[in-house]
């Protein structure tokens, strides 16, 4: 199935997908209601199917209104995207919404090149080196109403978090390209597209990779040799390695 079959066949709450190519409204494919206003001015960007994306320069962002239903208390969720920073230093946020207090918030977001997944002060966080190519990477992370999350990279699941307590998060207005509560900010320069939720589920591993499968982006595999080197060999050539390889002296 093409992307668009596959984020559909799950049923988000919230689906902007950002392949407009311009104005001022992040259009939701759920629902008129669920539209972002776009503050600046986002210009339209190579995406992960034939859609687009679009570019969020330093202090572009797009907020929704308070009425948006989104996630609250200790509802299970899914949040996820394709993102592709163009800086790699400081920290970013792609996307979030909630309070200002442990547990209250959700966002997904960078800081130097790691991926986090934060619940203000209790946070996920992947490998380093993630997003140094500056090529677009699908990444979701999950929630499943009770004390364990869970943060995902092109299909590949990098993290996994469990709480003292389940969640509280404070129902608050969705915001895209910036952290959206006090101090605001850690604002995203980069592209985004296809960014959902789905409230009251946490996405199985195998539904997360069929989304991140179904896309044109260049998967790269998530594996040791992540962190090492920019030419790590692929699964194929490490089978073909092993195949010719003692055991002893193999080096990954």
């Amino acid at each position: 199935m093409s992307l668009s079959s596959e984020i559909a066949a799950d049923n988000p709450t919230h689906w902007w997908k950002l392949d407009a190519t311009g104005g001022t409204l992040a259009d939701s494919g759920v629902g008129t209601s669920n539209d972002m206003t776009v503050v600046g001015s986002l210009t339209g960007a190579t995406g992960p199917d034939s859609g687009g994306g679009q570019r969020f320069d330093s202090g572009d962002y797009a907020t929704g209104s308070s009425d948006i239903d989104m996630p609250s208390g200790a509802q299970a969720f899914t949040l996820a995207g394709f993102f592709a920073p163009d800086v790699f230093s400081g920290n970013q946020v792609f996307f979030g919404f909630g309070g200002t207090s442990t547990d209250t918030a959700a966002f997904l977001g960078m800081s130097s090149g790691v991926l986090r997944c934060g619940f203000y002060a209790d946070d996920m966080v992947s490998t380093a080196g993630v997003f140094s190519s500056g090529a677009l990477v699908h990444v979701a992370a999950t929630y499943d109403g009770n004390v364990t999350a869970g943060l995902y990279i092109n299909g590949a699941k990098v993290a996994t978090k469990t709480f003292g307590s389940p969640l509280n998060i404070t129902a608050s207005a969705p915001f895209l390209g910036r952290l959206g509560v006090s101090p605001f900010g850690q604002a995203f320069t980069g592209t985004a597209a296809h960014v959902y939720i789905m409230n009251g589920i946490a996405l199985s591993h195998a539904r997360i990779a069929a989304h991140a499968a179904a896309s044109n982006v260049a998967v790269v595999p998530v594996s040791p040799c992540l962190n090492r080197s920019p030419n790590c060999p692929t699964i194929g050539q490490l089978s073909a390695y092993a195949l010719h390889t003692p055991y002893h002296s193999m080096r990954i």
